[in-house]
């Protein structure tokens, strides 16, 4: 009798780990033409990143992307890629206010320390700085805002703090604070010439 119990445990054991190998399969990424290409077994739908390349006519990301420049758009790439932003990524962000996608950088994520510093903030322990490496400019109202967010030196979970390059005034995260990871639309990269 304890040899067929054992029998019995042991292909029950058997079957639940097949069936999560099996699972595993079903979700998973792969390249194709370098771009990642995603299964999702719980909505089975597929999910493609697209690339296309934009000739930039704003001005909003001065200095670091100036007009006329061209940059790749990478349409899905965190859902797709399930990577989350990390800082200096350039991402467009679905602004309920406006009927555009706002372009911003990643300047800071959940994982980072957060510090005011004055009319600033300190990310791991360095003065915010924009891509020509000048120090923002928060006015009293935009610090006050801000810090009621910050508890114990971090930001909530699954938030980021997204903000133009320029230092003094901008529609970014000093204006509605934190953004959500599902909120982040597209990354974007600079095609260097």
């Amino acid at each position: 009798m304890k040899i067929k119990n054992l029998y019995i445990i042991i292909f029950l054991l058997l079957t639940i780990n097949i069936f999560l190998v099996f699972r595993c399969f079903l979700s998973y990424n792969y390249l194709e033409n370098n771009k990642i290409i995603s299964i999702d077994s719980e909505s089975e739908t597929w999910c493609k990143i697209e690339e296309s390349i934009k000739i930039v006519d704003w001005d909003s990301m001065y200095p670091l992307i100036s007009n006329w420049s061209e940059i790749k758009f990478l349409t899905y790439y965190y859902k797709c890629s399930r990577l989350l932003p990390k800082i200096w990524d350039i991402v467009a962000y679905k602004y309920s206010w406006n009927i555009n996608n706002l372009i911003k950088h990643v300047k800071v994520t959940h994982d980072d320390i957060v510090e005011i510093s004055w009319n600033n903030l300190k990310i791991n322990w360095e003065l915010m700085k924009n891509s020509a490496w000048q120090e923002y400019i928060f006015s009293d109202g935009e610090i006050m805002m801000i810090s009621l967010y910050i508890s114990e030196w971090k930001i909530p979970k699954d938030s980021y703090l997204i903000f133009w390059d320029n230092i003094n005034d901008s529609i970014d995260s000093r204006k509605f604070w934190a953004v959500s990871s599902n909120d982040i639309l597209w990354k974007f990269e600079i095609i260097k010439k």
